[in-house]
């Protein structure tokens, strides 16, 4: 198999991964529903993870279903769900190591973690039920060493536990492929797993650097990286050095099985990697400059809107504390910086949304992006009028209310009405847009 044929497979792979997903989470709540929608479209590798399942079935020559990749697929999912959380609560290590156990009595029981019974639901339905309490000890040796990490003190420790995660999620895809499979995997294979997932797991380390720098979290390579670009070189070169050994390790398994394909894998994984560790460090890069949130878009699908930062960070205004264009006093005014105030009053702050336009998530003029807590709180009949068009970067909202005296939701009412029986009203709108704001009656917050 060649690499374009790889990336080819992946590629029609993703689809199905998503429809199993939508499958999943039909019975979810809305607020479930959004967040595990946005974390598919901000992680689409998270779902093609259970295709190394496929990949590595036919390296190994064994033959198993479709039904095995979705499997491998969703514990990727359910654990990067964990791991996220783990990594956003402000908590201490003791309760975080509380919470991974928690996940694990959740695992053999179905107790707690509502939001994700769906996933463990489709787990325990479609997995072989005479191997599933193997895969849950594999599962919980998983866990085990994620405590390991939360727990370790020093660079080593840290490194030994992310080599200890890789290889128990290594075997934790043996068990997948060996459960489905006519001919169990060997040691030799499981060992090829195992080297690779570590590899796999010690390259996320580097390509999550940034993005963990950006949320002030501990890493491996944090530990050891300091204002020193040299020293920071070194550390990176010994990492990539440790990736590329066990890679190697792999390879020389492969290679007495007399197997193909391999190089073309790790080719593929390096490159996904590689690209990953890019975006995140040019988010951070960014970050002075650009603020990114999770939006409401058509048909409620959710989607990152870009804006120029006003703000200082970490003092982030809520939705509902937002000022509704100039027509009402901010309580929160000390947090925008002078030059924030400048572009919030002619709408420059909204400029990066062209790319939001380009991806056609939004259009110029449309009803206004908003997150999801304060999407939730307006009325159900307009709720799913607003889901119905795209965001826009503008909206004529403010300036009905100007001219009409009517409240933000029944303006919106006013405007979607007006939408719906005609698309002339996207060019009356825009006029009467320009005009609020060059007659000063309009101006941003």
């Amino acid at each position: 198999m060649s690499l374009c044929s790889i990336v080819q497979s992946v590629g029609k792979y993703q689809p199905v991964w998503n429809t199993h997903l939508e499958s999943m989470i039909a019975s979810s709540t809305d607020a479930d529903k959004f967040h595990f929608r946005f974390k598919n479209n901000e992680r689409p590798g998270l779902g093609c993870a259970g295709y190394g399942t496929a990949l590595f079935s036919e390296l190994f020559t064994r033959k198993v279903p479709l039904i095995a990749n979705i499997i491998n697929s969703t514990l990727v999912y359910i654990c990067g769900t964990i791991d996220d959380t783990i990594d956003n609560r402000r908590t201490n290590k003791k309760e975080n190591s509380v919470y991974l156990e928690s996940f694990d009595h959740f695992l053999k029981t179905g107790e707690n973690f509502e939001s994700l019974h769906p996933f463990r639901e489709f787990l325990v339905n479609n997995f072989p039920k005479h191997r599933w309490e193997q895969l849950l000890e594999k599962l919980t040796a998983h866990k085990d060493a994620a405590i390991n990490e939360l727990y370790a003190k020093t660079y080593q420790d840290l490194k030994e536990s992310r080599v200890q995660i890789g290889s128990t999620y290594g075997v934790c895809v043996a068990e997948i492929i060996s459960a489905f499979a006519d001919i169990p995997l060997s040691l030799t294979e499981i060992k090829i797993l195992k080297d690779y997932s570590i590899g796999c797991t010690l390259l996320d380390s580097i390509a999550d650097y940034y993005d963990d720098k950006l949320a002030k979290r501990p890493t491996p390579i944090s530990l050891m990286l300091s204002g020193n670009l040299k020293k920071n070189f070194t550390v990176i070169r010994q990492e990539i050095a440790d990736v590329n050994t066990y890679f190697a390790e792999a390879r020389t398994a492969v290679d007495t099985l007399k197997k193909e394909h391999y190089d073309s894998m790790i080719t593929l994984t390096k490159i996904f990697y590689g690209l990953d560790f890019a975006k995140k460090l040019a988010a951070y890069l960014l970050d002075p400059l650009i603020y990114t949130e999770a939006r409401v878009g058509k048909s409620g699908y959710p989607f990152k809107i870009y804006k120029l930062r006003t703000m200082k960070r970490e003092s982030l205004l809520d939705e509902k504390q937002i000022v509704d264009n100039g027509l009402r006093e901010s309580v929160d005014y000390a947090r925008v910086t002078p030059f924030g105030r400048f572009m919030r009053k002619y709408w420059l702050d909204e400029i990066p949304q062209i790319i939001n336009v380009l991806k056609g998530e939004m259009s110029f003029i449309g009803p206004r992006a908003v997150n999801y807590p304060y999407f939730s709180t307006l009325p159900e009949d307009l709720q799913k009028e607003r889901v119905s068009y795209k965001p826009g970067v503008a909206t004529p909202v403010s300036s009905i209310m100007v001219y009409s005296g009517l409240d933000r939701n029944n303006a919106e009412r006013l405007y979607l009405s007006q939408r719906a029986q005609s698309s002339f009203v996207q060019i009356k709108s825009m006029g009467l847009l320009l005009k609020s704001i060059f007659s000063g009656k309009l101006r941003g917050i």
